[in-house]
């Protein structure tokens, strides 16, 4: 007998508001996580904070999922224990010529978001905690912000509650079995599950659950470190110090992120990621040399921090050749959904991905009628043509 219309595999960003995007429209939903309770760093909360960008660099088709999944973000801030949601905006910081800056550019352009374009002189007054170097421009996102993941992920899993969804965590999944009219979810700790759909969103540990996808997601190491503030704390709070990107060349392109949880601030290089066996960031090393740079990308670029890291945590990500989340039916799965592969990218829209998801797990919207940003197990982007690959960030 089907207990459940839906079953979430995995409460990260995007299962997490797969489950809630379901339990508000009245769906019976339930959700399983392997750790003891949602929000933990292992995945994709990892580094504690990212970056909320309308402005976004990696085309205009994105805006319409920023802006429904920034009112989702708001919403669940406006009700939410404790903080998760800066508006603090966002800077992107280096020549105006650079691709990323004039796509940056091109994107505000074409959705209509507001940009401030501020010479090097100007942006110095404004934020002397940067160095602007010659002919520098920094290109300020109002509408941008800074994300506390971890508290996210709790608040979502909490709202999903609220509406009705039932959640099972310290679970493994340990096998999916199509049944009739549905799919049978084998649990560690409990009696299987079985539900009519099941979305799996578990991220860099989804080819243990569907093997067939094992060579379209690789497992990346991402590497945060954090710095303190060399003078007065206020000055690298989110009130004077947006969250943003720097695109100066070599290891001056970076990302930053302001002080929120006395950890000080975060940067991380944008550079490529250590490809990776295992999904859990336990036993991962962090080599000195990795630090040095990050040591030396502070001391250039950034004056206003003690360019000696303070602190510095390993996480793992999983990703996709072209930067894409990957949503689609399991090959070879009958009832089953995929959406993972989020590569850096998809925290930010996770709620817009998440109900898309669910419109897919139970047949309602097609796919991407509204956001071409997917691509489909087995390498096909969904539907439309999509846009030009994307550079490899963790923002």
């Amino acid at each position: 007998m089907i207990q459940h219309e839906l079953a979430v595999i995995g409460l990260g960003p995007l299962g997490a508001h797969a489950l809630r995007s379901a339990a508000r429209r009245g769906i019976d939903a339930v959700g399983l996580e392997l750790r003891p309770a949602p929000g933990h760093e292992d995945g994709a909360a990892g580094g504690r904070t990212r970056i909320f960008r309308l402005a976004y660099k990696e085309g205009a088709e994105w805006v319409p999922a920023l802006r429904e999944s920034l009112q989702v973000w708001q919403d669940l801030a406006a009700r939410s224990p404790e903080p998760l949601l800066h508006p603090c905006g966002t800077l992107t910081i280096g020549d105006p010529d650079h691709p990323d800056l004039a796509a940056t550019i091109a994107s505000a352009r074409a959705s209509g978001v507001g940009l401030e374009v501020l010479a090097a002189a100007a942006a110095a007054e404004r934020w002397p905690q940067h160095r602007f170097g010659p002919g520098e421009v920094a290109l300020f996102d109002p509408a941008g912000a800074l994300l506390r993941a971890p508290a996210a992920v709790r608040a979502t899993v909490a709202d999903a509650r609220a509406g009705g969804a039932t959640v099972h965590t310290d679970t493994r999944v340990t096998g999916l079995v199509a049944e009739r009219g549905g799919v049978v979810v084998h649990r560690t700790g409990g009696d299987p599950v079985r539900a009519g759909r099941v979305l799996v969103a578990v991220g860099a540990w989804l080819d243990e659950l569907v093997p067939a996808l094992a060579t379209e997601i690789e497992r990346r190491r991402a590497v945060s470190h954090w710095f303190a503030g060399s003078g007065d704390p206020a000055a690298t709070a989110p009130e004077r110090f947006p969250a943003g990107l720097r695109r100066s060349g070599g290891d001056g392109d970076l990302s930053f992120f302001p002080a929120v949880d006395g950890r000080g601030v975060k940067v991380n290089l944008h550079a490529r990621k250590q490809v990776v066996d295992r999904a859990e960031r336990t036993g991962l090393r962090i080599e000195d040399a990795l630090s040095d740079r990050v040591t030396a990308a502070v001391r250039d670029h950034l004056p206003a921090l003690d360019p000696r890291w303070c602190r510095r945590e390993p996480y793992v990500e999983s990703y996709t050749p072209d930067l894409r989340p990957l949503l689609g039916p399991a090959p070879g799965s009958p009832g089953v959904v995929v959406l993972g592969g989020g590569s850096g990218q998809a925290f930010k829209s996770a709620p817009a991905l998440g109900r898309i998801a669910v419109d897919l797990a139970l047949g309602g919207t097609p796919l991407p009628t509204d956001h071409p940003l997917t691509r489909a197990p087995g390498g096909a982007a969904t539907a439309r043509p999509a846009p030009p690959p994307l550079r490899e960030d963790h923002t």
